[in-house]
Protein backbone atom coordinates (compact mmCIF):
# COMPACT_ATOMS: atom_id res chain seq x y z
CA UNK A 1 0.00 0.00 0.00
CA UNK A 2 1.24 3.48 -0.80
CA UNK A 3 -0.30 6.94 -0.63
CA UNK A 4 1.05 9.90 -2.58
CA UNK A 5 1.03 13.50 -1.37
CA UNK A 6 -0.62 12.83 1.98
CA UNK A 7 -0.29 14.85 5.16
CA UNK A 8 2.33 13.92 7.76
CA UNK A 9 1.38 12.45 10.18
CA UNK A 10 -1.23 10.52 8.24
CA UNK A 11 -4.68 9.62 9.59
CA UNK A 12 -4.08 11.23 12.99
CA UNK A 13 -1.06 9.08 13.77
CA UNK A 14 1.90 9.91 16.00
CA UNK A 15 5.27 10.73 14.46
CA UNK A 16 8.33 12.55 15.70
CA UNK A 17 8.57 16.11 14.47
CA UNK A 18 11.67 17.79 13.10
CA UNK A 19 12.28 19.44 16.48
CA UNK A 20 11.97 16.05 18.20
CA UNK A 21 14.69 14.73 15.93
CA UNK A 22 16.98 17.46 17.16
CA UNK A 23 16.36 16.68 20.83
CA UNK A 24 18.45 14.68 23.26
CA UNK A 25 16.23 11.61 23.53
CA UNK A 26 16.47 10.67 19.83
CA UNK A 27 14.10 7.74 20.29
CA UNK A 28 12.42 8.87 17.13
CA UNK A 29 12.35 5.94 14.68
CA UNK A 30 14.49 7.68 12.11
CA UNK A 31 17.48 6.56 10.06
CA UNK A 32 19.14 7.57 6.79
CA UNK A 33 22.04 6.55 4.59
CA UNK A 34 23.81 7.34 1.35
CA UNK A 35 23.12 5.14 -1.68
CA UNK A 36 24.77 7.00 -4.55
CA UNK A 37 22.24 6.33 -7.30
CA UNK A 38 22.94 5.70 -10.95
CA UNK A 39 21.28 8.83 -12.34
CA UNK A 40 22.72 11.16 -9.69
CA UNK A 41 26.41 10.36 -9.46
CA UNK A 42 29.18 12.75 -8.45
CA UNK A 43 29.91 14.73 -5.31
CA UNK A 44 27.30 17.38 -6.12
CA UNK A 45 24.26 15.15 -6.58
CA UNK A 46 24.13 11.88 -4.64
CA UNK A 47 21.07 9.83 -3.77
CA UNK A 48 20.10 9.35 -0.10
CA UNK A 49 17.24 7.51 1.60
CA UNK A 50 15.62 8.20 4.96
CA UNK A 51 12.92 6.34 6.89
CA UNK A 52 10.63 7.64 9.65
CA UNK A 53 7.99 5.56 11.42
CA UNK A 54 4.58 6.72 12.64
CA UNK A 55 2.19 4.88 14.97
CA UNK A 56 -1.62 4.49 14.94
CA UNK A 57 -1.95 3.97 12.02
CA UNK A 58 1.44 2.38 11.46
CA UNK A 59 3.33 3.64 8.44
CA UNK A 60 6.84 4.35 7.24
CA UNK A 61 7.59 7.69 5.61
CA UNK A 62 10.35 7.08 3.05
CA UNK A 63 12.11 10.11 1.60
CA UNK A 64 14.43 9.91 -1.40
CA UNK A 65 16.59 12.97 -1.93
CA UNK A 66 19.86 14.15 -3.39
CA UNK A 67 22.40 16.19 -1.48
CA UNK A 68 25.54 18.09 -2.38
CA UNK A 69 28.21 16.20 -0.47
CA UNK A 70 30.57 19.17 -0.32
CA UNK A 71 28.13 21.97 0.44
CA UNK A 72 25.24 20.83 2.62
CA UNK A 73 24.16 24.46 3.05
CA UNK A 74 22.56 24.13 -0.37
CA UNK A 75 20.04 21.80 1.24
CA UNK A 76 18.58 18.61 -0.11
CA UNK A 77 16.57 18.15 -3.29
CA UNK A 78 13.60 15.91 -2.49
CA UNK A 79 12.87 13.40 -5.23
CA UNK A 80 9.90 11.71 -3.60
CA UNK A 81 8.28 11.37 -0.19
CA UNK A 82 5.84 8.52 0.18
CA UNK A 83 4.04 6.60 2.92
CA UNK A 84 4.33 2.81 3.01
CA UNK A 85 2.79 0.11 5.14
CA UNK A 86 5.87 -2.08 5.10
CA UNK A 87 4.27 -5.29 6.35
CA UNK A 88 6.30 -7.97 8.10
CA UNK A 89 6.17 -8.86 11.78
CA UNK A 90 7.69 -5.54 12.86
CA UNK A 91 4.52 -3.83 11.60
CA UNK A 92 2.14 -6.24 13.35
CA UNK A 93 3.86 -6.93 16.69
CA UNK A 94 4.53 -4.59 19.63
CA UNK A 95 3.75 -1.50 17.56
CA UNK A 96 2.40 0.69 20.38
CA UNK A 97 5.64 2.69 20.42
CA UNK A 98 6.50 2.43 16.73
CA UNK A 99 7.31 6.14 16.55
CA UNK A 100 10.05 5.62 19.16
CA UNK A 101 11.53 2.40 17.81
CA UNK A 102 15.28 2.04 17.39
CA UNK A 103 16.13 1.13 13.80
CA UNK A 104 19.03 1.24 11.37
CA UNK A 105 19.49 1.40 7.62
CA UNK A 106 22.48 0.84 5.35
CA UNK A 107 23.42 0.68 1.69
CA UNK A 108 23.06 -2.58 -0.28
CA UNK A 109 23.92 -1.09 -3.67
CA UNK A 110 23.51 2.25 -5.45
CA UNK A 111 19.69 1.95 -5.55
CA UNK A 112 18.92 -0.46 -2.70
CA UNK A 113 18.92 -0.20 1.11
CA UNK A 114 18.58 -2.65 4.00
CA UNK A 115 16.40 -1.55 6.93
CA UNK A 116 16.32 -3.34 10.32
CA UNK A 117 13.45 -2.85 12.76
CA UNK A 118 13.64 -4.88 16.02
CA UNK A 119 10.33 -5.50 17.79
CA UNK A 120 11.47 -7.42 20.86
CA UNK A 121 14.69 -8.78 22.39
CA UNK A 122 14.86 -11.74 20.00
CA UNK A 123 13.15 -10.73 16.79
CA UNK A 124 13.58 -8.17 14.02
CA UNK A 125 12.29 -7.67 10.53
CA UNK A 126 14.74 -6.81 7.77
CA UNK A 127 13.35 -4.86 4.81
CA UNK A 128 15.05 -4.56 1.45
CA UNK A 129 14.00 -1.25 -0.16
CA UNK A 130 14.65 -1.30 -3.91
CA UNK A 131 14.36 2.05 -5.69
CA UNK A 132 13.14 2.60 -9.23
CA UNK A 133 14.95 5.78 -10.27
CA UNK A 134 12.52 6.40 -13.13
CA UNK A 135 9.68 6.95 -10.62
CA UNK A 136 11.51 7.08 -7.29
CA UNK A 137 9.13 4.46 -5.94
CA UNK A 138 10.31 1.65 -3.62
CA UNK A 139 9.82 -2.07 -3.93
CA UNK A 140 9.58 -3.51 -0.40
CA UNK A 141 10.66 -7.05 0.53
CA UNK A 142 10.54 -8.29 4.14
CA UNK A 143 12.62 -11.01 5.83
CA UNK A 144 12.20 -12.18 9.42
CA UNK A 145 15.09 -12.59 11.84
CA UNK A 146 13.94 -14.81 14.71
CA UNK A 147 17.26 -14.89 16.56
CA UNK A 148 18.34 -11.28 16.65
CA UNK A 149 16.50 -8.34 18.21
CA UNK A 150 17.39 -5.40 20.45
CA UNK A 151 17.97 -6.12 24.13
CA UNK A 152 15.62 -4.00 26.24
CA UNK A 153 14.23 -2.75 22.94
CA UNK A 154 11.46 -0.71 24.57
CA UNK A 155 13.80 1.15 26.92
CA UNK A 156 17.08 1.45 25.06
CA UNK A 157 18.39 4.92 24.30
CA UNK A 158 20.98 5.81 21.69
CA UNK A 159 23.64 6.55 24.30
CA UNK A 160 23.59 2.88 25.32
CA UNK A 161 25.80 0.46 23.38
CA UNK A 162 22.88 -1.93 22.82
CA UNK A 163 21.81 0.38 20.02
CA UNK A 164 25.21 0.24 18.36
CA UNK A 165 26.02 -3.42 18.82
CA UNK A 166 22.63 -5.01 18.18
CA UNK A 167 21.86 -2.81 15.17
CA UNK A 168 25.28 -3.10 13.55
CA UNK A 169 25.26 -3.29 9.74
CA UNK A 170 28.10 -2.93 7.23
CA UNK A 171 27.89 -3.00 3.44
CA UNK A 172 31.07 -4.87 2.42
CA UNK A 173 30.44 -4.91 -1.34
CA UNK A 174 27.45 -4.51 -3.62
CA UNK A 175 24.60 -6.78 -2.49
CA UNK A 176 26.47 -8.09 0.58
CA UNK A 177 25.84 -6.72 4.09
CA UNK A 178 27.33 -7.96 7.38
CA UNK A 179 25.02 -7.59 10.38
CA UNK A 180 25.30 -8.06 14.14
CA UNK A 181 22.28 -9.75 15.71
CA UNK A 182 21.68 -10.36 19.43
CA UNK A 183 19.40 -13.25 20.45
CA UNK A 184 18.58 -11.90 23.94
CA UNK A 185 20.72 -13.99 26.33
CA UNK A 186 21.28 -16.89 23.92
CA UNK A 187 24.09 -15.38 21.88
CA UNK A 188 25.36 -12.81 19.43
CA UNK A 189 25.81 -13.60 15.73
CA UNK A 190 27.83 -11.94 13.01
CA UNK A 191 25.84 -12.66 9.85
CA UNK A 192 26.55 -12.41 6.14
CA UNK A 193 23.44 -11.37 4.18
CA UNK A 194 23.43 -11.58 0.38
CA UNK A 195 20.74 -9.87 -1.70
CA UNK A 196 19.72 -11.43 -5.02
CA UNK A 197 17.97 -8.68 -6.97
CA UNK A 198 16.61 -11.13 -9.54
CA UNK A 199 15.18 -13.76 -7.20
CA UNK A 200 14.37 -11.10 -4.53
CA UNK A 201 15.95 -13.20 -1.79
CA UNK A 202 18.11 -12.21 1.18
CA UNK A 203 20.27 -15.16 2.22
CA UNK A 204 21.58 -15.14 5.79
CA UNK A 205 24.70 -17.10 6.76
CA UNK A 206 26.01 -17.17 10.31
CA UNK A 207 29.74 -16.48 10.22
CA UNK A 208 30.72 -16.17 13.89
CA UNK A 209 29.07 -15.98 17.28
CA UNK A 210 29.66 -15.34 20.96
CA UNK A 211 29.70 -19.09 21.70
CA UNK A 212 31.02 -20.67 18.48
CA UNK A 213 27.93 -22.77 17.81
CA UNK A 214 24.93 -22.57 15.50
CA UNK A 215 27.09 -21.35 12.62
CA UNK A 216 26.51 -21.89 8.93
CA UNK A 217 30.24 -21.89 8.17
CA UNK A 218 33.04 -24.03 9.58
CA UNK A 219 35.70 -21.29 9.63
CA UNK A 220 35.26 -20.18 13.25
CA UNK A 221 33.31 -23.05 14.81
CA UNK A 222 36.31 -24.53 16.66
CA UNK A 223 39.68 -23.42 18.04
CA UNK A 224 41.89 -21.78 15.44
CA UNK A 225 45.56 -20.78 15.31
CA UNK A 226 46.55 -17.26 14.39
CA UNK A 227 49.79 -15.28 14.86
CA UNK A 228 50.53 -13.35 18.01
CA UNK A 229 51.71 -9.75 18.11
CA UNK A 230 55.35 -9.53 17.09
CA UNK A 231 55.70 -13.17 16.09
CA UNK A 232 57.95 -14.15 13.22
CA UNK A 233 54.86 -15.51 11.48
CA UNK A 234 56.73 -18.64 10.38
CA UNK A 235 57.01 -22.15 11.71
CA UNK A 236 54.71 -23.97 14.12
CA UNK A 237 56.06 -22.92 17.51
CA UNK A 238 53.00 -22.42 19.69
CA UNK A 239 54.77 -19.68 21.63
CA UNK A 240 54.30 -17.37 18.66
CA UNK A 241 50.65 -18.24 17.99
CA UNK A 242 47.27 -18.15 19.65
CA UNK A 243 45.11 -21.27 19.66
CA UNK A 244 41.74 -19.96 20.66
CA UNK A 245 38.05 -19.79 19.85
CA UNK A 246 37.21 -16.84 17.64
CA UNK A 247 34.20 -15.68 19.60
CA UNK A 248 32.53 -12.43 18.56
CA UNK A 249 30.23 -10.48 20.90
CA UNK A 250 28.75 -11.50 24.24
CA UNK A 251 26.20 -14.22 24.96
CA UNK A 252 24.24 -12.01 27.36
CA UNK A 253 22.21 -9.27 25.73
CA UNK A 254 22.89 -7.02 28.70
CA UNK A 255 26.62 -6.99 27.84
CA UNK A 256 26.84 -5.33 24.40
CA UNK A 257 30.32 -4.80 22.98
CA UNK A 258 31.82 -2.23 20.62
CA UNK A 259 32.29 -3.29 17.00
CA UNK A 260 35.02 -1.72 14.87
CA UNK A 261 35.06 -2.08 11.13
CA UNK A 262 37.74 -0.80 8.78
CA UNK A 263 38.73 -1.32 5.16
CA UNK A 264 42.43 -1.97 4.74
CA UNK A 265 44.63 -0.56 2.02
CA UNK A 266 44.54 -4.07 0.56
CA UNK A 267 40.76 -3.89 -0.03
CA UNK A 268 39.87 -6.44 2.67
CA UNK A 269 37.49 -5.46 5.46
CA UNK A 270 38.34 -6.12 9.10
CA UNK A 271 35.84 -6.64 11.95
CA UNK A 272 37.17 -6.35 15.48
CA UNK A 273 35.08 -6.26 18.65
CA UNK A 274 35.80 -5.58 22.28
CA UNK A 275 35.49 -8.51 24.68
CA UNK A 276 33.73 -6.68 27.50
CA UNK A 277 30.55 -4.63 27.60
CA UNK A 278 27.97 -3.11 29.91
CA UNK A 279 24.79 -1.13 29.42
CA UNK A 280 26.70 2.17 29.49
CA UNK A 281 29.97 3.24 27.82
CA UNK A 282 32.13 0.67 29.64
CA UNK A 283 32.87 -1.42 26.55
CA UNK A 284 36.57 -2.20 26.32
CA UNK A 285 39.38 -4.73 26.02
CA UNK A 286 39.61 -5.29 22.24
CA UNK A 287 40.06 -8.77 20.80
CA UNK A 288 43.52 -9.94 19.75
CA UNK A 289 42.17 -10.88 16.32
CA UNK A 290 40.01 -9.44 13.58
CA UNK A 291 37.63 -11.39 11.37
CA UNK A 292 38.48 -10.50 7.79
CA UNK A 293 36.08 -10.26 4.86
CA UNK A 294 37.54 -10.99 1.41
CA UNK A 295 35.46 -9.43 -1.41
CA UNK A 296 34.44 -11.61 -4.34
CA UNK A 297 36.77 -9.61 -6.59
CA UNK A 298 39.64 -10.87 -4.40
CA UNK A 299 38.58 -14.52 -4.25
CA UNK A 300 35.66 -14.54 -1.83
CA UNK A 301 33.10 -17.22 -2.66
CA UNK A 302 30.13 -16.20 -0.43
CA UNK A 303 29.76 -19.82 0.66
CA UNK A 304 26.79 -20.64 2.89
CA UNK A 305 28.04 -23.99 4.23
CA UNK A 306 31.37 -25.63 5.01
CA UNK A 307 34.52 -23.53 4.75
CA UNK A 308 34.25 -20.14 3.09
CA UNK A 309 36.96 -18.25 1.23
CA UNK A 310 35.09 -15.02 1.95
CA UNK A 311 36.17 -15.06 5.60
CA UNK A 312 39.60 -15.19 7.21
CA UNK A 313 41.18 -14.39 10.54
CA UNK A 314 43.93 -11.85 11.18
CA UNK A 315 46.25 -11.98 14.19
CA UNK A 316 49.25 -9.89 15.18
CA UNK A 317 47.56 -7.33 17.43
CA UNK A 318 48.88 -6.29 20.81
CA UNK A 319 48.96 -9.00 23.46
CA UNK A 320 46.39 -7.75 25.93
CA UNK A 321 46.02 -8.82 29.53
CA UNK A 322 42.85 -8.18 31.49
CA UNK A 323 41.44 -4.67 31.01
CA UNK A 324 44.52 -3.40 29.14
CA UNK A 325 44.02 -1.25 26.07
CA UNK A 326 47.31 -1.33 24.26
CA UNK A 327 50.22 1.04 24.59
CA UNK A 328 48.68 4.48 24.04
CA UNK A 329 48.71 6.93 26.93
CA UNK A 330 45.57 7.45 29.04
CA UNK A 331 43.94 4.22 27.86
CA UNK A 332 42.87 5.81 24.59
CA UNK A 333 42.84 2.44 22.85
CA UNK A 334 40.07 0.96 25.00
CA UNK A 335 37.77 0.38 22.00
CA UNK A 336 40.37 -1.21 19.76
CA UNK A 337 40.10 1.22 16.85
CA UNK A 338 42.89 0.59 14.35
CA UNK A 339 44.04 1.06 10.76
CA UNK A 340 45.80 -1.81 8.96
CA UNK A 341 48.93 -0.82 7.05
CA UNK A 342 50.45 -4.08 5.84
CA UNK A 343 48.72 -7.43 6.19
CA UNK A 344 50.44 -10.60 4.99
CA UNK A 345 49.50 -14.25 4.88
CA UNK A 346 50.26 -16.24 8.01
CA UNK A 347 53.35 -18.40 7.69
CA UNK A 348 52.26 -20.82 10.41
CA UNK A 349 52.74 -24.34 9.07
CA UNK A 350 50.20 -25.71 11.57
CA UNK A 351 47.39 -23.27 10.76
CA UNK A 352 44.04 -24.38 9.39
CA UNK A 353 44.51 -24.22 5.63
CA UNK A 354 40.80 -24.50 4.80
CA UNK A 355 40.32 -20.73 4.94
CA UNK A 356 42.55 -17.62 4.84
CA UNK A 357 44.76 -16.72 7.81
CA UNK A 358 46.65 -13.41 7.99
CA UNK A 359 49.21 -11.55 10.09
CA UNK A 360 48.95 -7.83 10.92
CA UNK A 361 52.56 -6.96 10.13
CA UNK A 362 51.97 -3.23 10.70
CA UNK A 363 49.01 -1.19 11.87
CA UNK A 364 48.07 2.15 13.43
CA UNK A 365 46.72 1.99 16.97
CA UNK A 366 44.16 4.80 16.99
CA UNK A 367 43.47 6.93 20.07
CA UNK A 368 41.27 9.92 20.79
CA UNK A 369 44.04 12.49 20.33
CA UNK A 370 47.22 10.40 19.83
CA UNK A 371 48.14 7.39 17.74
CA UNK A 372 51.02 4.96 17.38
CA UNK A 373 52.30 2.76 14.54
CA UNK A 374 53.32 -0.83 15.32
CA UNK A 375 55.61 -2.68 12.91
CA UNK A 376 56.18 -6.41 13.40
CA UNK A 377 55.90 -6.15 17.16
CA UNK A 378 57.79 -2.90 17.61
CA UNK A 379 55.87 0.19 18.68
CA UNK A 380 56.78 3.49 17.06
CA UNK A 381 56.58 7.00 18.46
CA UNK A 382 53.30 8.12 19.96
CA UNK A 383 52.11 11.05 17.83
CA UNK A 384 49.35 13.63 18.04
CA UNK A 385 46.99 14.21 15.14
CA UNK A 386 47.63 17.91 15.67
CA UNK A 387 49.87 19.63 18.22
CA UNK A 388 47.02 21.82 19.48
CA UNK A 389 44.79 18.83 20.20
CA UNK A 390 45.93 17.45 23.54
CA UNK A 391 43.57 15.39 25.65
CA UNK A 392 43.25 13.14 28.67
CA UNK A 393 41.86 9.77 29.70
CA UNK A 394 38.33 10.80 28.64
CA UNK A 395 39.32 11.06 24.97
CA UNK A 396 38.61 8.03 22.74
CA UNK A 397 38.13 7.37 19.02
CA UNK A 398 34.85 6.33 17.42
CA UNK A 399 36.08 5.35 13.98
CA UNK A 400 39.07 5.60 11.66
CA UNK A 401 39.29 4.94 7.94
CA UNK A 402 41.80 5.25 5.13
CA UNK A 403 41.00 7.89 2.54
CA UNK A 404 43.64 6.95 -0.02
CA UNK A 405 46.74 4.82 0.49
CA UNK A 406 48.48 7.33 2.78
CA UNK A 407 45.80 9.68 4.17
CA UNK A 408 43.45 8.71 6.97
CA UNK A 409 40.44 10.14 8.80
CA UNK A 410 39.65 9.83 12.52
CA UNK A 411 36.42 10.66 14.38
CA UNK A 412 37.15 11.21 18.07
CA UNK A 413 35.25 12.26 21.17
CA UNK A 414 36.60 14.26 24.09
CA UNK A 415 34.36 12.74 26.78
CA UNK A 416 33.69 9.03 26.51
CA UNK A 417 30.92 9.22 29.13
CA UNK A 418 29.02 11.08 26.40
CA UNK A 419 30.47 8.75 23.80
CA UNK A 420 27.34 7.10 22.52
CA UNK A 421 25.24 10.19 21.89
CA UNK A 422 25.57 13.93 22.18
CA UNK A 423 23.89 17.21 21.27
CA UNK A 424 26.12 19.98 19.98
CA UNK A 425 29.79 20.02 19.00
CA UNK A 426 31.49 20.25 22.39
CA UNK A 427 32.66 16.62 22.28
CA UNK A 428 33.18 15.47 18.69
CA UNK A 429 36.42 15.99 16.72
CA UNK A 430 37.67 15.04 13.26
CA UNK A 431 41.19 14.79 11.84
CA UNK A 432 42.66 14.11 8.41
CA UNK A 433 46.34 13.13 8.52
CA UNK A 434 48.90 12.08 5.96
CA UNK A 435 50.79 8.99 7.03
CA UNK A 436 54.50 9.43 6.26
CA UNK A 437 56.14 6.59 8.22
CA UNK A 438 55.96 5.00 11.67
CA UNK A 439 57.43 8.10 13.33
CA UNK A 440 56.01 11.01 11.33
CA UNK A 441 52.59 12.24 10.22
CA UNK A 442 51.31 15.55 8.86
CA UNK A 443 47.89 16.95 9.72
CA UNK A 444 45.87 18.07 6.69
CA UNK A 445 42.83 19.33 8.57
CA UNK A 446 40.90 19.08 11.82
CA UNK A 447 37.86 20.54 13.51
CA UNK A 448 34.63 19.97 15.44
CA UNK A 449 31.67 17.99 14.20
CA UNK A 450 28.13 19.28 14.44
CA UNK A 451 26.36 22.16 16.09
CA UNK A 452 23.58 22.80 18.58
CA UNK A 453 20.94 21.31 16.27
CA UNK A 454 22.96 18.26 15.27
CA UNK A 455 22.68 15.01 17.16
CA UNK A 456 25.18 12.18 16.75
CA UNK A 457 24.27 8.77 18.11
CA UNK A 458 25.66 5.27 18.20
CA UNK A 459 22.49 3.57 16.97
CA UNK A 460 24.01 3.92 13.54
CA UNK A 461 26.59 1.19 13.33
CA UNK A 462 29.05 1.57 16.21
CA UNK A 463 32.50 1.98 14.56
CA UNK A 464 30.99 2.19 11.10
CA UNK A 465 29.16 5.50 10.96
CA UNK A 466 31.25 6.98 8.16
CA UNK A 467 31.07 5.73 4.57
CA UNK A 468 33.73 6.52 1.99
CA UNK A 469 32.22 7.84 -1.23
CA UNK A 470 35.58 8.35 -2.93
CA UNK A 471 39.19 8.82 -1.85
CA UNK A 472 38.49 12.31 -0.54
CA UNK A 473 34.82 12.30 0.51
CA UNK A 474 33.12 10.72 3.52
CA UNK A 475 29.46 10.84 4.53
CA UNK A 476 28.05 9.94 7.96
CA UNK A 477 24.76 8.24 8.79
CA UNK A 478 25.22 8.69 12.54
CA UNK A 479 23.82 12.22 12.72
CA UNK A 480 20.22 13.39 12.51
CA UNK A 481 21.04 15.00 9.17
CA UNK A 482 23.58 14.54 6.40
CA UNK A 483 27.13 15.22 7.62
CA UNK A 484 30.14 15.06 5.30
CA UNK A 485 33.91 15.49 5.41
CA UNK A 486 36.16 15.97 2.42
CA UNK A 487 39.91 16.02 2.51
CA UNK A 488 42.41 18.15 0.56
CA UNK A 489 43.00 16.63 -2.89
Amino acid sequence: MADIAVSIPHGGGTIRTESNMRSGTIQHSFAHCWLGGTATTGPDNNLFISVRLQADPDFAVIDLFTQNLRDTSQGKSLKRSRIYSLGGDAFSTNTNNLQERMLNITRVNSTTALLKIPYNENYSTYYVLEIDESTYDCGVYSFEETQGGLYSYNGTSAYQPYAACHLFMKNVEDNVVVTGDQDQNSGYYLNQRVWDSTAKTLTRTRVASSHGSGLGLSNFSSQKRFPKYGSSNTGSNGVNFYNDYCYFGQQSGSQPVYVNCVEGRDGKIYFRATTYGTSNWSVYNPSNFALTYIPTSMGGDLATTGYSQSWGITGGFLDYSSNQYGSLSSGQGRYGTFLPIEVVESGDTAKDTNFPCFYMKSFVEIGGYNFKVHVDGTAGTEMSYHSSQTGNSSWVPKQATWLDSNHFFVHSVTNYSSYFAYNGNSYQRWYVNQYIDESYSENQGYGSLGGSNDYNNMASNAGNQWTKVDDYTLTCQGFNNVMNIWAPE
